[in-house]
């Protein structure tokens, strides 16, 4: 059995009220590091390496990575019962004034060899 976990984007907010109150300099938008509906696909081999290069951002993938991890070894992305399809989940990534929300998908595949 093949795996690998489909990322999209869903969406990038901005709360302007926060970054007014928090931020030193709160002249910030949405994340410019990714852009909605953006599609990222993870497979167990290059899990380690993922964010080599630049193309994600190391800290939503600090967020993200083991739920990933969890669903490339078989296991589900969340318990059954909660979610409509334990092979999906909605995360964010842990920035409270700009996130970035991701849909997480398991993916799986017979190989044929």
């Amino acid at each position: 059995m093949k795996r690998r976990i489909k990322i999209t984007v869903l969406k990038r907010e901005f709360y302007q009220e926060l970054a007014d109150a928090f931020l030193v300099h709160p002249q910030v938008e949405k994340c410019g590091k990714f852009q909605d509906g953006q599609v990222f696909f993870v497979e167990e081999g290059q899990y380690d390496t993922f964010t080599h290069g630049g193309c994600f951002c190391q800290s939503a993938w600090d967020t993200i990575k083991d739920t990933v991890y969890s669903g490339l070894m078989g296991g589900n992305l969340y318990r059954e019962g909660w979610s409509r399809d334990p092979g999906k989940l909605v995360l964010c990534c842990r920035d409270g004034i700009r996130p970035v929300v991701f849909l997480l998908e398991k993916m799986e595949e017979n190989e044929e060899g």
